[in-house]
């Protein structure tokens, strides 16, 4: 936990700050990353109740991702191959926001929008499915 006093924030650290390379997997979920949150200064876990505590506590909450993809998209004809669990174990398929239930990444806001978003609908970036390195957050 680190607190930020120039922006007023408190920062929950996690043990996977660095980037993850993940081979190839053809399956929806076929990776699996767990994330545990740590204390900053002495690297330990931090206990799933005091997160919850903080996230009480707080007026406002947000965690970020970033996903760089080339041919990997996070969801294909209705297929979700990325999701994320929270903490009651419930699968999520939005990447961006409180958009519960509706696939999205931060792109779909921008003015420019996703790539290939005007053509094949995408909400995503990765979803257009290029051969080209792109991201999403």
């Amino acid at each position: 936990v680190f607190c930020n006093f120039t922006s007023g924030a408190t920062e929950v650290m996690h043990n996977t700050e660095s980037l993850t390379e993940v081979d190839h997997c053809h399956d929806p979920g076929c990776y699996q990353k767990d994330i545990s949150y740590i204390d900053g200064k002495t690297h330990e876990d931090v206990a799933l109740t005091q997160i919850e505590s903080l996230i009480e506590l707080s007026e406002y909450c947000e965690q970020s991702f970033n996903y760089d993809c080339t041919l990997a998209p996070l969801t294909d004809n209705n297929v979700n191959y990325a999701y994320w669990e929270d903490r009651t174990g419930e699968l999520n398929t939005y990447f961006t926001g409180s958009n519960y239930g509706y696939h999205v990444c931060d792109c779909h806001y921008l003015e420019e929008g996703c790539t290939e978003e005007a053509t094949e609908k995408t909400t995503c970036n990765c979803d257009a499915n290029l051969p080209i390195p792109i991201s999403d957050t």
